[in-house]
């Protein structure tokens, strides 16, 4: 009896050690301790955390949550390396990320390679071909950028947080490029897709069944009270409803002599695709809705956030908006639009944009890459499946490219003879490498007109006896600005400078 109890624990602890064994390379990226099936309890949240364990752990570290590794690059010059490397290019799967495809991948953010490579390079292709660097494209944008100051007025002189018209300015300008339409200010059924997007982006609960996959056999009653699956169905049926409306329309009114935005060629294409079977099918309705979708939220969110951003920081620093407004005073009658004409005598305000890409750092971890092979780098091997994380949010504090980098110094970004100066090394707003954001020079063309219109029109300031808060909102791995009043005056009423 004794012997076959011996034998019985033996076994069973075999079977744990393989069970919890991570055949983990022994020069893998050091991290917090890990608790067989949980992963690490000490979390990456926010800008304080990423510090304290880059200052514990070095510029390399690797934490895990459920089934997923997680290595941080901290450091500006590893991360490009690692970037760089054809074998740090593939995204993770989560399935989340597909919801609306119900767990197959499909459009562009978060797809991999030769699906992904297709759908970029021909996203590329068409925002070239149907405006980036036209006249057409600046008028357009020009335009939004009159009717949100126009929208703005209505708050002169009263505390005010900056309102949604923000976001739907920004978003109509890729809507032009994508879809050829604009949305109204009070347009309630993209109000409310926004919205639900905006919940379902700071709920980091909605993505832990990607991380603990047992969760998904949990009682649907359980699944939405824990991990707020209803919010998910809620957004995934409007997200359906707005695409299936937008594409009906479009197949309805496609002129095929006459392809008028992204969606009338993407159509085309996935009719030319069905015409060859044997080649790449990548181009389908499920990649079109998801793409439609990805693009909404970048066109809504990401750009919006850093305007709000560029206006609290100028109202926090009236000296910075003083010097704006002199150079923008200087370079532009009031009665004279702004052009890309004007963007040479515009160095301060280049850099004031530049700057509050790196004070503010939108986004601490960007979207993860996956290595699809053991990597090395700095002595260490990032096993291979391991989701790749860069952190921007470190590099644009690094003391040794930035001078005072807790201080906002557009000046920075200006160089001896008072040119705009795009410093590169340890700045990363937009991310580097092939997976670089495809609408960075769309967001700079619209950042550049949208603050300059708004500083012709007005001044920003806190309410009286008020300050502005700089400090972001608590979501996780972003740096969201919080709402807060404002008080806007017209200088055109009331010059400033």
């Amino acid at each position: 009896m004794l012997v076959e109890v011996i034998l019985f624990v033996l076994v069973a602890a075999l079977l744990i050690y393989i069970l919890l064994k991570e055949n983990l390379p022994d020069n893998a990226p050091r991290g917090p301790m890990r608790i067989p099936f949980l992963g690490c309890f000490d979390f990456v949240l926010n800008l304080k955390d990423m510090r304290r364990l880059r200052d514990k752990y070095g510029d390399i570290f690797m934490m895990k949550l459920g089934n997923q590794f997680m290595v941080y690059i901290c450091n500006y010059q590893l991360i490009k390396e690692a970037f760089s490397s054809p074998h740090v290019v593939d995204r993770p799967y989560f399935e989340m990320a597909f919801f609306v495809t119900d767990g197959v991948p499909a459009g562009v953010a978060m797809t991999s390679g030769e699906q992904w490579a297709s759908i970029r390079k021909f996203l590329l292709r068409q925002m070239r071909n149907l405006g980036m660097g036209k006249s057409y494209m600046e008028d357009a944008i020009m335009q939004e950028a009159k009717k949100l100051g126009a929208d703005l007025e209505k708050l002169v002189g009263k505390p005010a947080i900056i309102p949604k018209s923000v976001d739907i300015s920004v978003l109509n300008i890729i809507w032009r490029l994508i879809a050829n339409k604009a949305y109204d200010y009070n347009d309630e059924k993209v109000i409310e897709l926004m919205d639900i997007l905006k919940r379902m982006e700071e709920d980091p609960a909605l993505f832990i069944k990607d991380f603990f996959p047992i969760l998904k056999y949990l009682p649907k009653s359980l699944r939405n009270f824990l991990l707020n699956e209803g919010v998910v169905e809620k957004l995934k049926k409007r997200c359906i409803e707005f695409t299936k409306e937008t594409i009906d329309e479009h197949r309805m009114n496609l002129d095929r002599d006459d392809p008028l935005d992204v969606i009338d060629h993407y159509l085309i294409e996935m009719d030319e695709q069905k015409k060859n079977p044997n080649g790449p099918q990548f181009k389908s309705d499920m990649d079109l809705t998801t793409t439609i979708i990805e693009l909404f939220v970048a066109g809504s969110q990401t750009t919006s956030h850093t305007l709000r951003w560029f206006i609290y920081c100028i109202a926090a620093h009236p000296e910075v908006q003083k010097k704006l407004h002199i150079e923008i005073d200087a370079a532009v009658d009031s009665d004279v639009e702004i052009s890309l004409d004007h963007k040479d005598s515009l160095p301060y305000l280049e850099a004031t944009i530049n700057e509050t890409h790196r004070y503010c750092s939108l986004d601490l971890a960007g979207l993860p890459h996956q290595t699809s092979k053991d990597i090395q780098l700095r002595g260490h091997t990032i096993p291979k499946g391991a989701q790749v994380y860069a952190c921007p949010g470190l590099c644009h504090e690094d003391p040794n490219h930035w001078k005072e980098p807790k201080k906002f110094q557009p000046e920075r970004f200006i160089d001896e003879n008072g040119k705009f100066k795009p410093q590169k090394d340890s700045f990363m707003p937009f991310s580097i490498g092939r997976r670089q954001c495809l609408g960075e020079a769309l967001a700079r063309m619209e950042l550049y007109f949208f603050s300059a219109v708004l500083l012709q029109k007005f001044h920003f300031a806190p309410p009286e006896g008020c300050t502005i808060d700089l400090e972001p909102q608590p979501i996780p791995l972003s740096q969201y600005p919080k709402e807060q009043n404002l008080i806007l005056s017209s200088r055109n009423a009331k010059p400033e400078d």
